[in-house]
């Protein structure tokens, strides 16, 4: 992916440039294209200011062009981008948006996806125990409408959520289960592959099972390095350290938040806060 990160670094400009361009020469639908071709790049490198460009011109596309779907699309976009910048008023906003106009248009598949875009809402601002009989219920309905691989990367939500809430054993059966769904695509989907085996190692090191679990975080970090997921290896090595932790290997946790630290400080991620307080509760 070196490549593919290197060409965004260079033509980052350009995108929203071309973005504007298309739109004010009439051709809607081709801006919002080329919002949409962009958007996978930034949500594996999770580059949250350029997403929110990007998103913003693809929503104003979308509604010149009058595509319901394509709006819908953006607008939970956006509430992601939005969230994970620490605005949660305006990613809700955007979420309802999306949810309101999807029951308008009897469209259960985009309904589905909006309350899922609500309910991460939750899980990011630390709402565990009501997310979790959301996303309960979304596993449910995603499995009824055949949507395979958003049924396994709920399941990697689910299965945080109730790690967050400590129960490992409830976790496992969800994430296996992820890693299985997205091992099987045809071609495989390794970025959320990777981030299934990463709570999947998370939940075996929180039953103790330290060797299996090391096991899986290193191939989920392996993988990231590969695609070039800051934010995700971040989210890894957080892991590490807890896990070095449970081993008495403070010297070890203290390196592996550190890295985690400074990648989501590139990114502008308000959770850069979060591993910096853990790093400094290690000092108390």
């Amino acid at each position: 992916m070196d490549g593919s990160w290197a060409w965004l670094d260079v033509e980052q400009g350009n995108i929203v440039a071309a973005l504007k361009s298309a739109g004010s020469a009439g051709r809607p639908e081709l801006a919002w294209h080329l919002a949409d071709v962009t958007r996978p790049l930034l949500r594996v490198r999770k580059d949250f200011q350029l997403a929110q460009e990007v998103e913003r011109e693809g929503l104003v596309a979308a509604r010149a062009w009058g595509e319901g779907r394509a709006e819908r699309s953006m607008l939970k976009r956006l509430a992601r981008s939005c969230s994970e910048l620490g605005d949660y008023v305006q990613a809700e906003g955007y979420a309802r948006k999306a949810l309101r106009l999807a029951e308008a248009d009897q469209d259960s598949r985009g309904a589905t996806s909006a309350r899922k875009a609500l309910t991460l809402l939750l899980v990011d601002q630390g709402q565990y125990a009501e997310a979790e009989s959301r996303l309960r219920e979304i596993v449910d309905s995603y499995r009824v409408l055949g949507r395979i691989r958003s049924r396994a990367t709920t399941e990697i939500t689910l299965g945080a959520v109730l790690l967050a809430l400590r129960q490992p054993a409830e976790a496992v059966p969800f994430l296996e289960s992820s890693v299985e769904l997205l091992s099987d695509l045809d071609p495989p989907d390794e970025y959320n592959l990777a981030r299934a085996r990463a709570q999947l190692g998370q939940a075996r090191a929180a039953l103790g099972d330290f060797e299996v679990a090391a096991g899986l975080l290193a191939a989920a970090l392996a993988a990231l390095v590969r695609l070039g997921s800051r934010f995700e290896q971040a989210l890894v090595h957080e892991a590490l350290a807890d896990l070095d932790l449970a081993r008495g290997d403070v010297l070890g946790a203290r390196q592996h938040l550190t890295t985690a630290a400074t990648l989501l400080r590139t990114l502008g991620s308000v959770q850069a806060d979060r591993i910096a307080d853990k790093i400094e509760s290690m000092d108390g």
